[in-house]
């Protein structure tokens, strides 16, 4: 455990927060990102971005290169030419295909009747916590007077007890 001095993230190992590590691990090259690539699908797709760019901008401290196009350039360090990889829709395709020069092929997607069924499905799901949220509430308004009665009860209790105690030691 005292080797352990210095943290560092490693997502394809699993830890995508910073955990201790021995200074060999720090030497060692490991990749600083998500072996994966994440997906959104979104109506509201521009929302998505925003919130990215903020987010990105106040723990980073910079602006993220946001790409809106069929072409993403990169390059690998040590390169001195940045390559490039386009991507095309082919609805023809069942499934992706990587063609020389690094062209990506793929089907459109998820199908639209199962776009609709998810968002179908979503709205039951909002409904129902919808419902669950106000039986909750009003459970909760019913226990709170129930409570109020009960303080009102033993304020009036404590109040006649008090007004027989004052009579029994005026007499």
């Amino acid at each position: 455990k005292t080797c352990l001095v210095h943290t560092r993230v490693l997502p394809t190992l699993g830890y995508p927060k910073p955990i201790k590590v021995c200074p060999r691990c720090v030497a060692t090259p490991e990749a600083l990102e998500a072996q994966e690539d994440i997906i959104l699908s979104s109506s509201q797709k521009s929302e998505i971005v925003a919130m990215v760019r903020k987010v990105y901008k106040r723990v980073m401290g910079s602006r993220i290169p946001i790409n809106c196009q069929n072409t993403i350039e990169y390059q690998l360090a040590f390169e001195p030419r940045p390559r490039s990889i386009s991507f095309q829709a082919q609805p023809t395709l069942a499934e992706c295909a990587l063609f020389p020069g690094l062209l990506v092929q793929a089907p459109f997607g998820i199908p639209q009747d199962k776009i609709a069924t998810i968002e179908v499905q979503r709205e039951e799901r909002r409904k129902i916590a919808q419902e669950r949220y106000k039986k909750e509430r009003e459970e909760a308004r019913v226990r709170e007077l129930q409570r109020e009665k009960e303080r009102e009860e033993a304020h009036r209790k404590m109040v006649e007890l008090r007004k027989k105690q004052r009579a029994e030691a005026a007499d």
